[in-house]
Formats: C-alpha cells, sequence, structure tokens
C-alpha cells in the first residue's frame, strides 16, 4: 500500500499538525505500507529537497514567505502532479487547512486517487482582519471543492464534527480519529531535572502553558489571572507574534517574578519542566485550538488539565471536566484565578486528576491505537 500525505510542514518545523505527522507516518510506514509526504519548505531553498526519516521519505517544496499564514509556494502543484505519476500512490492523505492542497483538484490523475482530508481545525477568522476573512470567502469554494471529492474525512473530535461549518454538509463521510502519542513515560536526564528545578525558582505551586504565542492562545488571561493566585508561578513555553505584547503586560502588571515566558526549549527541559509542574494550562479563546495535542503530553507526565470551556473545540473532549482537569471560562482571568486556586489547595485532587488523566491517554490517545484505525480506515477504502 502506498499513501501520499499532503501536509504544510514537517519538523524541524515545531506546529501541533507537524508533530503529529511526524509521529503518524512512521509508525504507519512500519504497517508494510509505503509513505511519502509532500510539505513546503520552512527554510528558503530554490529547490525540492528529499529526505528519508524514520522510513518516511519528506519531499519539502520551496517556498518563499507566507500570506495570512500560508505558504507561497507556486510550483507546489508540478512537484504534486510529478510525485503522483512517479510514487503512484494507491491513497492522498490530505492534512487540513492547506492552500497548496488545492492543486490537487486542477489534476485529473489526482481525481483518480481516492482522498482522505484529514480535518485539524477550520480556518477561524473571527478575531483577524478583513483580509483575512475576505481571503477566506475565495478560499471557501475550494476548500468543500476537496471535501466533495474527499473519500472520507477523519475529524479529530466529535465535538469539533457537530460545530464545524464547513463539514456540515459531509457528515457520512466523517470518522471520529483523535490525535495521539505514544504514551511510554518520557526519560528525563538528571541535567534537565535540575535545570528545570531552576527554572521553577522554588515556587510552591508550578503552572505551565505550552504553545505559539499567537492570539488564540489566551495567554494574556491567564498572566491577568496570574495577579491573584498566591504563591503560583507561571512558565509559558513557545515563540510567537504576541511576544511583545505578553511581556509589555507582565512588566506592566509588575509580575516578572510569577510569570516567565521562557522561548523555545529543548525536548529535554520541556518534559523535563511539564513532569515537574503542578498543573498544565490551556487558555485557548477560539476553536482555532481544534484539539490542543499539548493536553496528551502533559497527560503522558499524569498531570492535572486546565482548559477554556469553549464550546466546539475539542479541548472539552480531551480533558474531562472534574475528571481529568477543570473547564474555565473562556476570556474570564477572574474564573481562571479562583478555578486554579481551588485546584492548587487540593493535593488529593491533583493527583486523582492526573491518574485519570494519564488512564484515558493510555485508553483513547494511544499512538499504535490512532495508527491502527487509520490504517483500517485506508483498507476500508481500499475494498470499496
Amino acid at each position: 500500500m502506498k499513501i501520499l500525505h499532503i501536509g504544510k510542514y514537517y519538523p524541524p518545523f515545531s506546529g501541533g499538525i507537524e508533530n503529529f505527522m511526524a509521529n503518524l507516518l512512521p509508525k504507519l510506514a512500519s504497517e508494510k505500507t509505503q509513505i511519502h509526504a509532500l510539505v513546503h519548505n520552512h527554510q528558503w531553498h530554490l529547490t525540492a529537497e528529499e529526505q528519508l526519516y524514520h522510513q518516511v521519505r519528506v519531499i519539502r517544496i520551496p517556498s518563499y514567505g507566507r500570506i495570512l499564514f500560508a505558504p507561497v509556494s507556486p510550483l507546489f502543484g508540478f512537484y504534486l502532479y510529478r510525485e503522483i505519476k512517479t510514487f503512484q500512490p494507491d491513497i492522498i492523505h490530505i492534512h487540513m487547512p492547506n492552500t497548496s492542497a488545492f492543486w490537487l483538484l486542477l489534476l485529473t490523475a489526482a481525481k483518480k486517487i481516492p482522498w482522505v482530508i484529514h480535518w485539524h481545525s477550520d480556518v477561524v477568522s473571527t478575531h483577524l482582519s478583513t483580509a483575512f476573512a475576505l481571503a477566506y470567502k475565495l478560499y471557501q469554494p475550494f476548500e468543500q471543492g476537496l471535501l466533495r471529492q474527499a473519500k472520507k474525512i477523519i475529524v479529530t473530535s466529535p465535538h469539533y464534527l457537530q460545530s464545524s461549518p464547513a463539514l456540515k454538509k459531509w457528515q457520512t463521510k466523517a470518522e471520529i480519529i483523535p490525535l495521539g502519542i505514544d504514551p511510554e513515560p518520557h526519560k528525563i536526564t538528571p541535567q534537565a531535572k535540575q535545570m528545570a528545578q531552576q527554572y521553577w525558582h522554588h515556587s510552591p505551586y508550578k503552572l505551565l502553558a505550552i504553545g505559539r504565542l499567537s492570539y488564540y492562545k489566551g495567554h494574556q488571561y491567564l498572566i491577568r489571572a496570574m495577579q491573584h493566585i498566591k504563591q503560583a508561578q507561571l512558565i509559558i513555553i513557545g515563540q510567537g507574534e504576541e511576544y511583545d505584547s505578553l511581556k509589555q503586560l507582565i512588566e506592566q502588571l509588575k509580575l516578572q517574578n510569577k510569570v516567565q515566558l521562557a522561548g523555545k526549549l529543548d525536548d529535554q527541559l520541556l518534559h523535563a519542566l511539564l513532569h515537574s509542574c503542578d498543573v498544565f494550562c490551556l487558555s485557548s479563546i477560539e476553536r482555532t485550538e481544534a484539539f490542543g495535542l499539548v493536553l496528551l503530553e502533559a497527560m503522558s507526565h499524569g498531570k492535572p488539565l486546565m482548559v477554556s470551556n469553549l464550546p466546539g473545540s475539542g479541548m472539552t473532549w480531551v480533558c474531562q471536566d472534574q475528571q481529568t482537569g477543570i473547564f474555565t471560562e473562556p476570556m474570564d482571568s477572574d474564573d481562571i484565578s479562583q478555578k486554579l486556586q481551588q485546584l492548587l489547595a487540593n493535593k488529593e485532587q491533583l493527583q486523582h486528576y492526573g491518574q485519570q488523566g494519564f488512564a484515558r491517554l493510555q485508553q483513547t490517545f494511544s499512538l499504535q491505537t490512532i495508527t491502527d484505525k487509520t490504517y483500517a480506515l485506508y483498507q476500508q477504502i481500499l475494498a470499496q
């Protein structure tokens, strides 16, 4: 079986979709399938680059910057056509959103092959510019064209399927297959553990957030909540366009001793901080946060979760309120601070939620389970 995956980027570019692809694709390749991935190069190169990563052949197509979050890659269609002709895939697996996938609608050779669309997120324009909203009106017909042509649509949670306007017409094609990770404990070096303790400054209560510093992550509300959470420290790991405004907010509220923007960290230190925190926080304010893969990483360390009670987001399916963590009202710093204080004051509850989360990870979000379901879906499509 030959499967061609089409994605936006691939590691070492860091992002939720990219990290998931890097975990899933090698697992699929071990199931007697050949896996190729056609993605954009996140670095400046004039020609395509091909590399073999853990049995997955990754072809990186030149791109020249981004417009409204979309890679500018005028040669993507040419390389896509060439890959279809040379690789001759049995199935094309498309990770959306991705404007370059629209080239498939113009290629007769592509239309002869069954498509699976992996719906990671709607294109949500609520808090973005007018230009973005207008651009989506042009994007939408092509998006619907892909959905119309697809044999199956993988959606990562029932909550997101039910709330997605884009998927409203295509419910009968949808299959719920969540994101997943390997639930095995991470081996953390003593050096990483020691460095993590230095980051925490011996704070009694340790709160951690990981994610791109982007508007929809709602970091500003989490930072404001820290004004009222006594003896607590918050570390935010990640980079992004909101760094300057968040740093300014921290200084304005005089929270330099309680809130740290740690930037990008290596995996060892990141997992050492996850392992040593008391609560993992995801305060996103928009359905662009479709699932929250990083929640699974926190669950793998047995950590209780705090997530925004955001209608239609998969966050509130991954985390179960009062079982594996707590829900807080989106964009409500007072609610965040009140509920976190209550949770931090109850050590038994912290431990119980963390244990429940790890059990749920093993039962529902194991990477092997997700791989098996994806492989079974491929077989079902080819048997039709």
